[in-house]
């Protein structure tokens, strides 16, 4: 009995060491999101591709983060930026390309690593980037919900993977 104890004990923290190896340690993520990503939702959710980066500007004292929808052909492709300020990391101004401006609330977490934002009028309202490793990322697109009790509800779910390998390059060398 002892002994298939001792090896069930040794199996769960296998499991458990074996997941947590796949966040990236001492998580960062303003600076671990850096660079170039693409995205795509699985196929029972439809057909949903885009890209989106972030890049630090201005000395690092503003962080860019631009997302691109890449619509059916014949479309053009639908963009959004946020500029999130190094001083104010708890919001950020959003832009897209019909011309709407919006404040969003913007919620980092290092120990989740993970960064969300919410936004009163933009659409979508809120993106969750979710690091699942250095060069993966669960994207998920958030809506407005019909029950009161929640603000936002997961619409699609996306995995991101980073475009290059690397560290990104500076956004304006000199």
């Amino acid at each position: 009995m002892r002994i298939v104890m001792a090896f069930l004990a040794f199996a769960i923290f296998s499991l458990s060491a074996t997941a947590q190896a796949v966040k990236p340690a001492g998580c960062h993520v303003l600076e671990d999101l850096q660079g170039e990503w693409d995205w795509k939702t699985p196929p029972d959710q439809g057909f949903h591709r885009g890209t989106f980066s972030f890049r630090n500007e201005v000395n690092g004292k503003v962080v860019l983060l631009k997302v691109t929808w890449l619509l059916p052909q014949g479309k053009s492709a639908s963009e959004e930026l946020f500029v999130i300020q190094s001083d104010q990391k708890d919001r950020a101004q959003h832009f897209d390309d019909r011309g709407a401006t919006s404040t969003c609330a913007i919620e980092v977490s290092d120990d989740q690593c993970k960064l969300k934002t919410t936004c009163s009028a933009a659409v979508p309202p809120g993106y969750e980037f979710i690091m699942q490793s250095k060069d993966e990322i669960r994207f998920v697109v958030n809506v407005s919900s019909t029950d009161p009790k929640e603000k936002l509800v997961p619409w699609i779910t996306a995995e991101a993977r980073r475009k290059s390998s690397g560290n990104p390059q500076p956004a304006n060398p000199r």
